[in-house]
């Protein structure tokens, strides 16, 4: 049952795997430049956090 459990599980991350990928490759160059930035940012910010 646990095995069944961790299989449906990961099948599950697999198919979001994908589904995010296809959303990635769906956005234009502007989009993933701006979405790497902020990432930055949060980064940056989290640092001088700690």
């Amino acid at each position: 049952m646990l095995e069944q459990h961790d299989n449906s599980s990961s099948e599950r991350c697999n198919h979001l795997r994908d589904t995010v990928a296809r959303h990635w490759a769906s956005l234009d160059r502007g989009w993933k430049a701006a979405l790497f930035g902020v990432l930055i940012v949060l980064f940056e910010l989290l640092d001088v956090g700690l």
